[in-house]
């Protein structure tokens, strides 16, 4: 029973982040439309990978939406506990080039918020990678 009241809370969490998002859909003009539990694309038929929001936008392009209400015991989010998620953030963004991938979670992402930032500080990830500091390299790893 205890599964299923910490289930219901991280449904309720990703509800309060689509109705965020139906709101802006209601005064934003570039936003087509949102969809929760996405399955497919309805353009291509192809499984949607980050399907917990897509957001549908007037020119074509989407915003794939994770949301993770947190971790257990509120404890950061480590790379190998986010590891099944960015894959299927890498693979769903391979199929849709001109998507983009949101995470949302109520708890800090850690070493990822880390990797993150040392990313945009560089022009592009192999200039990165030659120049970040080992702490941040270390993260990769």
């Amino acid at each position: 029973m205890e599964s299923a009241i910490y289930s219901n809370q991280g449904d309720e969490y990703q509800r309060l982040i689509a109705l965020h998002w139906v709101v802006r859909l209601l005064y934003e003009d570039d936003l087509d439309w949102v969809q929760m539990e996405a399955i497919a694309s309805p353009e291509t038929q192809e499984r949607i990978l980050i399907e917990d929001i897509v957001v549908g936008y007037k020119d074509g392009h989407k915003l794939y939406i994770q949301a993770k209400k947190n971790q257990p015991n509120y404890r950061e989010w480590s790379l190998s506990d986010l590891k099944d998620m960015l894959f299927n953030a890498k693979n769903q963004l391979k199929k849709a080039a001109t998507g983009h991938v949101a995470l949302y979670s109520q708890t800090p992402f850690g070493d990822l918020q880390k990797l993150r930032e040392g990313v945009n500080l560089y022009e592009s990830f192999s200039v990165f990678n030659a120049n970040a500091s080992g702490t941040v390299k270390k993260i990769c790893d």
